[in-house]
């Protein structure tokens, strides 16, 4: 862009402008205001405040900005716009020169990596919730073992009736548990 009285008008588009966005050369440099149409609703309102303040600004010769374009066939493209302004002496811009880059696929791999990760983070917490359960759920058939051997050791004075009670117990627990682990490998 170029400084024409007190406007910046395009002067110069390469040919990968096409590519990037789908309008050719010619329209970018026939229609001024075409850059600013294409981009996404969403991402005008700050980009346009973060050139205001690139343009307002003394010291900023450069910036760079990352947002979404609606190309010529409709598609959203995640652009990377690099810009270095040249500044007259009285601090007006005179031209703006810029390097626009597609990181659609960037982006892509972005949003796929951070969706990946949110659904590690479920499933750690999911297996986290198992566990716990898990854990809850043996505990009452080990204690109920450990304590019904440790009567069978250490007490003298059971009957014969009693200990095959306590047998029968452990049994059960241990079938319990048996249970309780063959349902969690068919999961």
């Amino acid at each position: 862009f170029e400084r024409s009285g007190k406007r910046l008008l395009p002067s110069y588009y390469s040919a990968a402008i096409e590519k990037v966005t789908g309008y050719t050369r010619t329209e970018f440099l026939s229609e001024p205001r075409l850059f600013l149409k294409i981009i996404h609703p969403d991402d005008f309102r700050d980009l346009k405040k973060r050139l205001a303040f690139l343009w307002k600004s003394d010291q900023q010769a450069t910036s760079e900005f990352e947002f979404r374009i609606i190309n010529k066939s409709g598609n959203i493209v995640w652009i990377r716009n690099k810009i270095n302004v040249i500044r007259n002496s009285e601090g007006y811009i005179q031209k703006v020169y810029g390097l626009v880059s597609d990181i659609t696929f960037n982006k892509r791999a972005e949003e796929e990596l951070k969706q990946s990760a949110a659904n590690l983070k479920k499933l750690n917490d999911a297996k986290d919730r198992f566990l716990s359960i898990i854990s809850h759920d043996l505990r009452a058939p080990f204690s109920s073992i450990l304590g019904f051997t440790d009567l069978l050791l250490e007490d003298d004075t059971l009957t014969d009736v009693e200990r095959q009670q306590y047998i029968t117990y452990i049994q059960d627990s241990s079938k319990s548990m048996l249970a309780l682990v063959n349902s969690m490998l068919d999961w």
